[in-house]
């Protein structure tokens, strides 16, 4: 036999891929390492229930004849879900199962607003809606920067009984003279 030789590094990389190769008695053991199986998936008897609580078939006819009432199982055909009931399966829901194919909520539902903003639309989940506000008078309050319509005049703020700025002038320019005078 010849004798082979390594460098330190090939040595290194050697013992490095040893020290990290995985034990057998971890492979498929508690805390250990799941394995797979001829078809390259991890058998279900290594993965927890949480994860195994929706089983798959082609169609209905190929369910297990006894399920486990813990699981929903899903009919690939026709995209339905049912869950064993001890005796056969159910049915989980006749409408749709998933937002991606519901068009419509099975029972249509009114959205109304109440207080001092009042409104209502009747939804039934198939277009968007909007709903018509009605504010009701004197329900809230502005600061007078927030309005975007202000008066100019007197009138404007529903003043009547004072002196314009010419009537103003006047009775001044007036009373001046007056004192003047006397």
């Amino acid at each position: 036999m010849a004798n082979v030789s390594f460098t330190q590094a090939q040595l290194d990389s050697i013992i490095s891929a040893i020290n990290s190769r995985i034990k057998s008695s971890l492979l498929g053991a508690v805390n250990g390492v799941a394995t797979l199986d001829a078809s390259g998936l991890i058998p279900t008897s290594q993965i927890p229930t949480a994860m195994d609580d929706v089983l798959e078939y082609a169609t209905l006819a190929t369910f297990p004849a006894t399920g486990v009432s813990s699981k929903v199982y899903i009919d690939q055909a026709t995209n339905k879900q049912y869950r064993w009931t001890g005796t056969a399966y159910t049915l989980l829901s006749g409408s749709a199962l998933t937002s991606d194919s519901s068009t419509k909520l099975t029972t249509a539902r009114t959205i109304t607003l109440s207080g001092d903003a009042t409104g209502s639309v009747a939804f039934d989940g198939s277009a968007n809606v909007s709903i018509t506000v009605v504010i009701a008078d004197d329900s809230h309050a502005h600061t007078f920067s927030n309005l975007t319509s202000k008066p100019t005049t007197k009138g404007g703020y529903g003043i009547t009984d004072v002196y314009s700025k010419t009537e103003t002038d006047a009775l001044f320019t007036s009373a001046v003279i007056t004192a003047l005078v006397a």
